[in-house]
């Protein structure tokens, strides 16, 4: 992104869009058909994540109910969940943030890759992410997230990542990103 975080970086830009079109890492099911758009906005206090599932395989995404009082989870990722990863410069350290359909949510930080994860801290409530939205109909999901700035470090680059649990095959999950690191 060019210094998300910095003051120079706002006084030249309020605010930075990308939209990305997210595909499968694993095999899907026989007529499973999914496709998922994600956004990433640069806001003032944050960013907000916005991820759009289309098609008829919308309707077999397995989601829990809302929580009325979500909080900090461990290991979202063994149910539907949305992810990002921020790069950290010319560094191998990144942080993980993962936002369940629920208002549960994770952030973490890295090292190196899957290495020296830590919890991030949050002060307080308003510092936490904040699930803004979750919308379904019939083939189509819609989830937003907004994540309030987590470090004053300067974050270089983000990708998008859905992690899908459907009723075509419960015990697996459907992994959708650019591109897979791992």
């Amino acid at each position: 992104f060019g210094g998300i975080g910095s003051r120079v970086f706002w006084r030249i830009r309020c605010c930075f869009e990308l939209l990305m079109k997210l595909v499968s890492f694993t095999p899907s099911s026989p007529g499973l058909d999914i496709a998922l758009d994600a956004q990433i906005e640069v806001q003032r206090h944050g960013f907000l994540l916005s991820f759009e599932i289309t098609g008829s395989g919308a309707d077999k995404v397995l989601m829990n109910a809302k929580n009325p009082k979500p909080s900090r989870k461990n290991e979202l990722w063994k149910e539907t969940c949305f992810e990002c990863f921020f790069g950290v410069g010319n560094s191998k350290q990144y942080f993980e943030f993962n936002g369940s359909p629920t208002g549960e949510w994770a952030l973490y930080s890295f090292d190196d890759y899957r290495t020296g994860m830590k919890d991030v801290l949050v002060k307080d409530a308003k510092d936490a992410p904040v699930l803004e939205k979750i919308e379904r109909s019939p083939g189509k999901i819609l989830c937003v997230w907004r994540v309030p700035y987590f470090t004053k470090v300067i974050l270089q680059s983000a990708s998008l990542v859905a992690v899908l649990k459907t009723s075509t095959s419960p015990e697996d999950v459907l992994y959708l990103a650019l591109k897979h690191a791992g």
